[in-house]
């Protein structure tokens, strides 16, 4: 039911992984990625420790977001703000 109101996000990522999101987590942490990408690429790792997030979480975040064309992966674990 979660899903079919859009509570609920998920994409299946070149890593052959799952990632699921509230909407409300993606909505609310994704302006804070945004901001910290327009400095230029960065590893989830950086992200990770520069937002206080899950690393798992941000990774799905970042699926997410690519998937929707905002960002790109630019090799494993690295993404940047598509131009």
């Amino acid at each position: 039911e979660s899903i079919r109101q859009g509570q609920v996000l998920g994409v299946r990522a070149f890593n052959k992984k799952y990632y699921i999101l509230l909407r409300s987590f993606f909505e609310k942490n994704s302006p804070k990625v945004i901001k910290e990408l327009k400095e230029g690429p960065k590893s989830v790792q950086d992200l990770s420790v520069k937002l206080s997030m899950d690393p798992d979480a941000l990774r799905g975040m970042l699926y997410l977001m690519a998937e929707q064309g905002d960002v790109t992966e630019n090799r494993k674990d690295v993404f940047a703000l598509v131009s």
